[in-house]
């Protein structure tokens, strides 16, 4: 019964094309770089971080290691993200 009600609120999510509209993937890699960042003393709004991160703009009066840092965050998301998709026992 419960699978069955289930997959109906699968089916009608997955009408409204909502999966399509928003990248939910980038939207918590992003968020998890800006809440890392902060706890670790960046000064960058969530705007700033989403700007850098989208169109490499940086953000006026904000000191450039906050950008750095921001950046090399992002990257080595990207990087294990990488490493988990390859599924292999190799260390780095």
């Amino acid at each position: 019964m419960i699978w069955e009600e289930l997959e109906l609120l699968q089916k009608q999510y997955l009408e409204t094309g909502l999966s399509e509209a928003i990248d939910y993937e980038k939207f918590s890699m992003m968020s998890i770089v800006y809440h890392s960042t902060k706890i670790e003393g960046c000064s960058l709004t969530e705007n700033d971080t989403k700007v850098l991160l989208e169109n490499g703009v940086t953000a006026k009066g904000k000191p450039l290691t906050d950008h750095i840092m921001v950046k090399d965050h992002y990257a080595a998301f990207l990087f294990l993200k990488e490493i988990a998709k390859q599924k292999t026992k190799d260390k780095y």
